[in-house]
């Protein structure tokens, strides 16, 4: 009877650290969230991975205990009576005994884990930069004018860039894009499953395209995901930026992109395209 009390001790202890370690974990994560600024992405997309990990272990806890109820309701009519009382001390009440899925503090900080993303796909809408203006007291036409001068603004950043990008190049003698190591040893079609197998994107998404740019005019829109550059595959953003110094400036180039699980192709000006990265999201 020593060793099942024992093993009940062991099984209790390791539950009750495992529920605390969580609900020390949760607090950390919502206080670090908890300002008037929201999250960024890869804080969200880190919390997220830590409530996954706590669930998992959690659930491990939970079968450990079924299988030592199991195994000592083997033992006899007396250790049967000790089995139940353990099962009833760890069984997990939703009423009684809310997990975390249920409890109030965790709920709230996954409606501000939504609520941040939420806001990030708005911020993604057309107009929506003219629609915070306008709600800010600006009246329409001075918020289009305010946009157009942003956009205009941007595009001449991003061009200067793009120059600067495209001279240095030019003086080092080669537009080569930086070797991949790893990409060059497995390959395009090895290489993608590396990325997926690490969970790591394997196309450069747009969070936004500024107005008037070139991928603007082509009709490049924000969710678009691009999975090729004038023939060649890419996988970020950075990819696209080696290809876009190639080449003749203003050539003609086909970019290959995925629309709502289509492959769309656009043909574009070698050059800065004007777009923004955004993060992929994954639930």
């Amino acid at each position: 009877m020593d060793t099942k009390n024992t093993l009940i001790a062991i099984v209790l202890s390791a539950v009750i650290s495992s529920i605390c370690t969580a609900t020390i974990l949760i607090t950390g994560k919502t206080t670090t969230s908890s300002g008037s600024v929201p999250a960024q992405a890869s804080d969200l997309d880190e919390i997220e991975a830590q409530l996954a990990q706590i669930k998992s272990a959690l659930a491990l806890e939970t079968q450990a205990r079924i299988s030592l109820a199991q195994q000592l309701s083997n033992g006899g009519n007396g250790t049967a009576v000790a089995s139940d009382s353990v099962s009833r001390a760890l069984s997990v009440d939703t009423e009684a005994s809310p997990t975390l899925e249920n409890d109030p503090q965790t709920q709230s900080w996954q409606q501000r884990v939504d609520q941040n993303r939420a806001d990030r796909l708005a911020s993604q809408q057309v107009g929506f930069r003219q629609q915070q203006l306008i709600n800010s007291g600006f009246a329409r036409e001075e918020a289009d004018r305010i946009v157009q001068i942003e956009s205009e603004e941007s595009l001449r950043q991003l061009q200067a860039q793009y120059d600067r990008r495209r001279e240095l190049a030019a003086s080092n003698g080669d537009q080569a894009s930086n070797i991949n190591a790893i990409r060059a040893e497995l390959g395009e079609q090895n290489y993608q499953r590396y990325l997926e197998a690490n969970g790591w994107p394997t196309s450069a998404s747009i969070g936004s395209v500024i107005g008037g740019s070139p991928g603007a005019n082509v009709g490049l829109r924000a969710g678009d995901r691009v999975i090729s550059y004038a023939g060649q595959r890419v996988f970020n953003l950075n990819e696209i930026n080696d290809l876009t110094i190639q080449g003749q400036v203003g050539e003609s180039v086909l970019i290959e992109v995925l629309r709502n699980g289509e492959a769309v192709q656009l043909t574009i000006p070698r050059g800065p395209i004007g777009i923004i990265s955004g993060r992929q999201y994954r639930r």
